[in-house]
């Protein structure tokens, strides 16, 4: 009848039969509540919640050591140490450090014009031609001035035979001059040109100074030789006997010929010139008009 009555849907239909050798399903008998297994079930493993770890702490610093004043004190006072070597190798290094960029690149140790001074000025030695070779200096720090090469400059001046710079700190130089001086004078067009023992052309004048000989070489090239034989016969005489020079002259540089007043001598080479001076002073005293001192031991007179 349960059949019948499932197949003809006035009842539940009946549970169908597990096949043989298969073990019957779980029924579920559904109920107001919540589904509810029934029948045989596996045994189900028996899960324990885990256990609750404890947070963690969050690690403290370590408190910081209590320390004595007294060490505190010394390394307060090893630290201002410390900055007092620091400063004095600063102060020790900027100050050397400021006085070179003085020096060298400010103009308050430039060299000024109103502190040189000059010495050996005058005669040939033009006091314009010196300020402007040394206008050149002006304005440079004194510590890069090469006063070597000033001094060179100042000796290409024709009259100017020597000359030594030195530095006078902070701004100023000392220049001191050693002038050449006229030996002789030689007439050239209608001028004379005045000569130093040297040969060297010191300047043009329309007249000779009083007292200085004239020298009858001509200006010429190749006569270099023969003027400076005849000057250094003039610059060797006795400053008595070179008061009454009046002229003097050479056709070779081996015979030079020397003119006091009216008495012509004839002087030969440079050699032997002390002897040569003391026959000459002494046959002029006696009179002679022409003198012949070649050979300084043997003087002929006429």
């Amino acid at each position: 009848m349960s059949r019948l009555a499932s197949w003809l849907g006035l009842g539940r239909p009946p549970a169908a039969e597990p096949p043989a050798g298969r073990p019957a399903m779980p029924q579920v008998v559904r109920q107001a509540g919540p589904l509810v297994k029934t029948g045989p079930q596996a045994p189900q493993p028996i899960r324990s919640k885990p256990a609750k770890q404890p947070a963690k702490k969050r690690a403290q610093p370590p408190a910081e050591p209590q320390t004595h004043p007294a060490f505190v004190k010394r390394a307060k006072a090893a630290r201002r140490a410390t900055w007092a070597r620091f400063g004095r190798w600063a102060l020790a290094l900027g100050i050397p450090a400021v006085i070179v960029v003085l020096l060298v690149a400010s103009p308050v140790a430039a060299v000024r014009q109103g502190d040189i001074k000059i010495e050996g000025l005058g005669g040939a030695v033009k006091a314009d031609e010196v300020a402007e070779v040394l206008q050149a200096s002006v304005g440079v720090p004194l510590i890069r001035l090469n006063t070597n090469h000033l001094a060179a400059q100042l000796e290409a001046l024709p009259a100017v035979k020597q000359a030594t710079v030195s530095k006078s700190w902070p701004t100023g130089l000392t220049v001191k001059l050693v002038p050449r001086v006229a030996a002789a004078a030689v007439k050239d067009g209608d001028q004379y040109v005045l000569l130093d023992v040297d040969a060297v052309q010191l300047e043009r004048v329309d007249q000779p100074p009083e007292g200085l000989p004239l020298v009858t070489v001509p200006l010429e090239e190749g006569s270099g030789r023969t003027l400076r034989s005849v000057l250094g016969v003039v610059v060797s005489l006795p400053p008595e006997l070179a008061a009454q020079l009046t002229q003097v002259g050479a056709t070779t540089q081996d015979g030079v010929e020397l003119v006091f007043g009216d008495v012509t001598v004839v002087w030969g080479d440079n050699s032997e010139a002390g002897l040569k001076a003391a026959a000459v002073e002494l046959l002029l005293k006696d009179g002679a008009k022409w003198i012949d001192v070649t050979a300084p031991a043997h003087p002929v007179t006429k």
